[in-house]
């Protein structure tokens, strides 16, 4: 599992708020949680243009929440699962410590 150094929570919790805060990424990123898919077809299943797919899956892959890889012709995309679990468990474990209790 990719694990998140303390001192990247915070760029991770930002990067994490604006990927599921604007709708069209967090569809992206729910279609992703399903498997790997082209532009196109993350494009059909959202309802959106391959440039505007393109513009989302660029800033998700700059904040690392998805991973690209090129077989044939095409490029497939899909949730990078291991970052976005192990930073949330982060996040959780950093406002847990600030409390001083579990959050559940």
């Amino acid at each position: 599992m990719s694990d998140i150094p303390a001192k990247d929570i915070l760029a991770f919790a930002e990067n994490y708020g604006k990927s599921i805060g604007n709708k069209t990424r967090f569809r992206i990123l729910k279609s992703l949680a399903e498997g790997e898919r082209t532009v196109g077809q993350i494009a059909a299943l959202v309802g959106i243009s391959q440039p505007t797919a393109s513009q989302h899956l660029k800033l998700l892959k700059a904040g690392q929440f998805v991973t690209d890889q090129k077989k044939g012709q095409y490029v497939y995309y899909a949730l990078n699962y291991d970052y976005v679990v192990s930073g949330l468990k982060r996040l959780v474990a950093a406002l847990e410590s600030a409390h001083d209790k579990p959050i559940k």
